[in-house]
């Protein structure tokens, strides 16, 4: 570009998208308005902690607010004066930005909706808009379109690894605005598609999380278990880490039927590499845990690098391995998978036990029955760490995890069962996928007229 053609910002990513944005914004069939001037009022939120006790009020946090919507399963609290809670406190229709996260997540946006006392973190930003002007959903829908993104995209700023939009960066951001009307209308074109979307989510969840019972009947495990918290144990059982997670699983370990253990399963894969070192100039799919969403099906995103961008020693693995997430979190969330067929070598983060099967036991059965809830509470509870965040998976507490006495027949079948689920499960999800992204299409398309397909 020619010194002094730009008024902003000079870097390739703004002034790319700001091309992008003329195409897309070039024939508005309503007025561009700037955030700023329909806002009422515009603040950041607490930068102190919350906690984890459940005392004071509950704090929304950039993990609450998620790309299809809230997500409050997970809720810190904190303890406020009365002045200070009503700084905070949330008010129904306050719009939230996620001001920090990565590239693909900052500028998330919600309505807050909840009854009740709640207050917000300081990475997000506050804002309540002139409802007599817009409704503040509709600015959320917008901001959420593909051309909503492009603005947010364009003005985000890499900070110490992590994007940020600022206040002021916000007030900036254009939406069209047409008559009250016609926004109710279109919201409600848009609900519409939503609630088909969300109704054909929950039942891929309901499909996938039948699987669990599956495993479990069909191997005789039993699932009506007893919840107690308290009750007594031997010393000689207690063969790991000394932690209330532990006794309370060992009635889950006892319930399994067989005297066999994940050893008879098939080996741990011990053997490590050094791309950096042992093949610098050479590719290699490498598989990480970040890599992976939360709960996956399949490993759908592999890094292909050259050895010498590959830091560590990792682990060689092959299509067909189990991929076993050490670290606590990662366990809960189910990164269990299996190693997929591609061309080269394949090397894996250390943070995975890898357990190669032998002929006697089906990988799909395995990587079911390891992934529901009732093994990974057995998995978990005999990780060791310092804090429950920490902890890891030790290759000889896994080794010594009972398994049911399965012969390899009826594994198959179990497997097989379990297949056409997860099959039935992605064929919803991209119903709703489908259904959600055509409708925001529509959305967007009604407010410009020059929209890019």
């Amino acid at each position: 570009m020619r010194r002094g053609s730009s008024h902003a910002r000079i870097d390739p990513q703004y002034q790319e998208l700001d091309r992008r944005k003329r195409v897309h914004y070039a024939n508005p069939r309503f007025p561009l308005v700037p955030i700023g001037s329909l806002a009422t009022f515009v603040q950041y939120g607490i930068s102190e902690r919350a906690n984890t006790s459940g005392l004071g009020v509950p704090m929304i946090r950039m993990n609450n607010l998620q790309v299809n919507g809230w997500d409050l399963s997970d809720l810190k609290h904190i303890e406020l004066d009365e002045p200070e809670l009503g700084r905070y406190r949330l008010l129904k229709g306050d719009l939230l930005f996620n001001r920090t996260n990565s590239k693909e997540l900052v500028g998330k946006c919600e309505v807050f909706q909840e009854e009740g006392d709640w207050v917000f973190a300081s990475y997000l930003i506050r804002v309540r808009v002139d409802s007599g002007r817009v409704l503040p959903h509709f600015v959320s829908a917008f901001l959420n379109s593909p051309a909503g993104r492009i603005q947010i995209d364009q003005v985000s700023r890499q900070i110490a690894g992590m994007s940020n939009v600022n206040a002021e960066e916000l007030r900036l951001l254009e939406i069209p605005l047409p008559s009250l009307k016609l926004q109710r209308a279109l919201m409600a074109e848009l609900d519409a598609a939503r609630v088909e979307r969300d109704q054909a989510f929950g039942k891929a969840d309901e499909l996938l999380a039948s699987i669990d019972e599956i495993v479990l009947e069909e191997t005789g495990i039993p699932t009506d278990l007893s919840t107690r918290k308290v009750f007594s144990v031997k010393a000689s059982q207690l063969n790991g880490p000394l932690t209330p997670e532990r006794y309370s699983v060992l009635s889950l370990e006892r319930a399994v039927s067989g005297v066999i253990t994940a050893a008879d399963a098939g080996q741990l894969i011990r053997e490590r590499v050094t791309p950096a070192k042992d093949s610098p100039g050479d590719l290699y799919n490498w598989i990480r845990i970040d890599d992976l969403e939360n709960r996956p099906l399949s490993v759908n995103s592999i890094r292909v690098e050259l050895g010498q961008n590959i830091s560590g020693s990792l682990i060689p693995v092959r299509a067909g391995d189990l991929l076993i997430a050490r670290l606590g979190p990662t366990l809960l969330n189910s990164k269990i998978v299996l190693c997929p067929a591609v061309d080269g070598r394949i090397v894996a983060s250390p943070e995975f036990l890898v357990l190669r099967t032998n002929n006697r036991w089906s990988p799909v059965f395995l990587l079911w029955l390891f992934r529901s809830a009732y093994y990974r509470k057995i998995m978990y509870a005999r990780s060791r760490g310092g804090t429950p965040s920490r902890y890891r998976l030790d290759g000889l507490d896994f080794l010594d995890i009972p398994m049911p006495s399965v012969s390899i027949l009826r594994q198959e079948e179990i497997a097989s069962h379990c297949n056409e689920r997860v099959a039935e499960a992605q064929r919803l999800r991209v119903h709703a996928e489908t259904v959600w992204r055509e409708a925001r299409i529509r959305f967007e398309q009604q407010l410009l007229q020059g929209s890019e397909a």
